[in-house]
């Protein structure tokens, strides 16, 4: 419901984009540094940890694609604008 607003201005659409791309670019090195510390505790085992890992890295793809589709999406309206 939000984007479909903000979908409207480009101008407004490109710092969303940004901001959806960092936070994939975010959450690809947060995972990529805790993948070897992210054992818990009680240590059930290193499923958890490879399970956290692929998530964030899963999650971070995903984000950055949405700030991708988003941002040519915004170019492609602004240039036909112009």
């Amino acid at each position: 419901m939000i984007l479909a607003e903000i979908k409207k201005d480009p101008q407004k659409t490109i710092p969303i984009a940004m901001m959806f791309i960092v936070v994939g670019l975010m959450l690809i090195t947060t995972s990529n540094l805790l993948a070897p510390h992210s054992l818990p505790a009680g240590h059930p085992g290193t499923d958890w940890g490879d399970f956290t890992h692929g998530v964030m890295i899963g999650m971070g793809i995903v984000f950055e694609i949405a700030g991708l589709v988003l941002a040519l999406s915004a170019s492609n309206r602004r240039k036909k604008q112009l």
